[in-house]
Order: structure tokens, then C-alpha cells, then sequence
């Protein structure tokens, strides 16, 4: 399983730097064959990965700017069933994931301006 996790990190890296390949570059970088490599896209088309493939560029590239994003997430609801308050903020100003229940902060997401405010 960690093995398949470090291919999907690394995929992820190179289709990101637009520096996958062709599909047989692309299985040798990785190190699958290159039957085993169409499996894992079949795989990534299953967690609905928005992936295509450039012929200008020769790389696979994602139709929706993101990542794949691999790990464990708190329930944002406790044992007695009240919502909890979280933010989880992302590394860049392009990746933000808020999830806000019954939360007094307000959010000002334009990029200029990022900024919290407590009501």
C-alpha cells in the first residue's frame, strides 16, 4: 500500500511539472510496466482525477488545476453530534479548503485580501 501511496505522490509531482512522458516514459519513471501503468490511470479515473494526456507537450496534465491529496481528515462533528469549527487552510493562495460550521469567523477569500474576522 505505502508503495502505491509514493506512486501517486510521485505521479502527482509529474504530472504537476508537466514531466511525465509518454506512457511508456511515464511506466519506466514510476517503475511499472506499461500495462500495469494503464491500470493505475484506470485507477486515477476512478477517484475522478481530471487527467488527459498532451501530445504537444508529450506529459499527462490535469484538466482542473489541484493535486491529489492523500491522508486522513478529522470528523467535523464530536461524539455528542455538535458541529465542531475548523479551518484547514492550504500552502498557497490557490489552495484553500475552509469548512466552517456555526463559526463566527468570516472568511474574505479575494487574493489581494485574505484575512479572518472575528464577529
Amino acid at each position: 500500500m505505502l508503495k502505491y501511496v509514493d506512486r501517486l505522490k510521485k505521479f502527482d509531482y509529474l504530472v504537476r511539472h508537466s514531466m511525465t512522458g509518454s506512457p511508456k516514459e511515464c511506466a519506466k519513471k514510476l517503475e511499472i510496466s506499461r500495462s500495469r501503468f494503464y491500470e493505475f490511470l484506470d485507477d486515477l479515473k476512478l477517484m475522478n482525477v481530471p487527467l488527459e494526456y498532451d501530445r504537444a507537450s508529450k506529459s499527462y496534465l490535469y484538466t482542473t488545476p489541484g493535486k491529489i491529496h492523500i491522508g486522513f481528515e478529522e470528523n467535523l462533528i464530536d461524539s455528542s453530534g455538535t458541529a465542531l469549527r475548523k479551518i484547514n487552510g492550504g500552502q498557497s493562495s490557490k489552495n484553500y479548503r475552509i469548512n466552517i460550521f456555526n463559526s463566527p469567523i468570516i472568511v474574505d477569500m479575494s487574493p489581494s485580501n485574505l484575512r479572518y474576522r472575528i464577529q
